[in-house]
């Protein structure tokens, strides 16, 4: 199953990237569990879903190796964990590709109060933004709301790639909620046209150590 969504999310052909790559496998094989799992708590948590919820075959793993549990037998939390923990926030921004009738935001409250603030996209390109739209929402208590990404712009913008009027204008599509005292609330992040994306072997990052105090770095 993990194979079957490597190929169609990233284009590989998992048995020979075992066998020239396997780092590279691992890397995929955890990358494409965690993305579908994501996807598809938006999917069940989008405010027309008729999906109550869902039953998570495992918590933990029983032993050492590949198992159904989101943290494994040491008790540490597998790449699945983050994606869900992302996607299950009580405050949610949640997005779906929906084809030509556009990117979905679906905005998600399970609180007893209602979150008022504004919606903001932007559009990256592989070195900077591009764009930029928002608008101001209110989402009721343990409700939701959804809107469509491409109605905060000015124009016409193809931010699934659906449409495919020449080649992807953009890379990354990001959406954050932020609140009446600027505090964002919650942010989702879109591909367009899925993960797939050439394998570049510098992206020109640099970390630096520096000490907080005679012990700590």
């Amino acid at each position: 199953m993990r194979d079957h969504y490597v190929g169609v999310l990233f284009g590989e052909d998992p048995t020979l990237l075992r066998r020239d790559d396997p780092e590279r496998a691992l890397d995929l094989g955890r990358a494409a569990v965690a993305h579908v799992m994501e996807a598809a708590m938006a999917e069940w948590r989008r405010p027309g879903s008729r999906c109550a919820g869902f039953l998570l075959v495992g918590l933990r793993d029983l032993r050492a190796g590949a198992g159904w549990g989101v943290i494994d037998a040491l008790g540490r939390p597998k790449a699945p964990w983050f994606a869900l923990a992302r996607a299950s926030q009580p405050v949610a921004l949640l997005m779906t590709d929906e084809g030509l009738n556009g990117l979905a935001l679906h905005l998600v409250n399970d609180g007893a109060h209602q979150v008022t603030g504004r919606v903001q996209v932007e559009v990256y390109s592989a070195e900077h933004c591009t764009d930029q739209g928002q608008r101001v929402v209110t989402v009721p208590p343990r409700s939701g709301v959804a809107l469509v990404a491409e109605d905060l712009f000015d124009g016409f913008r193809d931010l699934t790639y659906a449409y495919r009027f020449g080649p992807r204008s953009a890379e990354l599509v990001v959406a954050r909620l932020i609140g009446e005292s600027g505090d964002v609330l919650a942010t989702g992040r879109f591909l367009p046209d899925g993960p797939r994306r050439p394998l570049r072997g510098e992206l020109g990052l640099q970390a630096i150590l520096q000490p907080v105090d005679e012990q700590s770095w």
